[in-house]
């Protein structure tokens, strides 16, 4: 008689769970081959591409060797012929200069024989070529007749000879102050003469063009001006119409209205009114419409 057989349940399911887990094994062995080998394919391309850039790169750097290499060679070569420029442009200098003291010489000597106008017009432009404020100040004072005829003269020389025409401007309008500050005496004539200056170079129009340095020097020197016009008295200042007209001037030619209050400006304006020339600077300061409205305030 056959003997029947009984599976045990337990081995098969032992047996089934062991296959399952080798296949989720494998699949896990699978995906992680994968995710190696596309890792290590990125890796291949990426190395790659670095690679050719660093050749590139490489490439690039001879090339600029070569080219600096290159600069430096014709910078090395042209060294004497620069070196030639530099001394026949010393020299032309030198020429200039003494060619300017044979001038002024000439036309001191032609004033003082009753020169015309041409050796004083090339005495302005040697001052202004030279930045000399003062001297030109020293003249204008000692040739206070001719100063008159020339102030066309004064502007062009100024505005073509100095390398900085605000700052020559500034110069003298400087040493002007200090001695209003020390109270030296003379100071009238002195007024005058810087005042041919500013009302011939200075252009009644804002101060737009002017340097930040110089605007910044010019405001420190016309505060000083404005603490010696408020003193009253000769040696302290004092303010006449004239000085008036050469501050309203200055703080608008070097573009320094924000720096001072508004009606002090226009108090300066309106008590010195009737020069010709206060229109024009009261338009420049921007006062045009307001000329009436302060009119009609002090009448009321």
């Amino acid at each position: 008689m056959a003997t029947d057989y009984v599976p045990n349940s337990d081995r098969v399911n032992n047996f089934f769970n062991e296959l399952e887990t080798r296949k989720s094994l494998l699949t896990t062995i699978t995906q992680l081959n994968k995710t190696l080998t596309d890792h290590f394919a990125s890796l291949d391309n990426s190395l790659s591409s670095k690679s050719q850039t660093l050749d590139s790169q490489i490439e690039a750097f001879d090339a600029q060797i070569k080219k600096t290499l290159e600069s430096f060679e014709n910078r090395e070569n042209a060294i004497p012929e620069r070196e030639s420029t530099a001394a026949a442009r010393i020299e032309e200098q030198k020429d200039a200069a003494i060619a300017d003291i044979e001038e002024a010489a000439a036309a001191v000597s032609e004033n003082r024989n009753g020169g015309g106008e041409r050796s004083l017009s090339g005495f302005l432009r040697t001052c202004c070529r030279r930045m000399d404020s003062k001297g030109l100040i020293r003249f204008l004072l000692a040739k206070r007749k001719e100063s008159v005829v020339l102030r066309a003269d004064i502007a062009a020389a100024v505005v073509e000879e100095c390398v900085d025409v605000m700052s020559f401007v500034l110069d003298a309008l400087e040493e002007f102050v200090e001695m209003k500050v020390e109270g030296k005496v003379g100071m009238a004539d002195r007024r005058w003469a810087v005042g041919i200056l500013i009302q011939a170079v200075l252009p009644v129009v804002d101060g737009g063009g002017v340097a930040n340095s110089v605007r910044e020097r010019a405001a420190g020197v016309v505060e000083k001006w404005k603490g010696a016009m408020s003193g009253g008295g000769e040696s302290g200042g004092g303010v006449g119409a004239g000085e008036a007209a050469m501050f309203l001037q200055a703080v608008a030619g070097f573009g320094l209205k924000d720096k001072f209050e508004e009606d002090y400006l226009m108090k300066l304006v309106l008590e010195h009114a009737t020069r010709r020339d206060m229109a024009k600077v009261a338009l420049a300061l921007g006062f045009g419409d307001k000329i009436k409205g302060y009119h009609c305030k002090l009448a009321a």
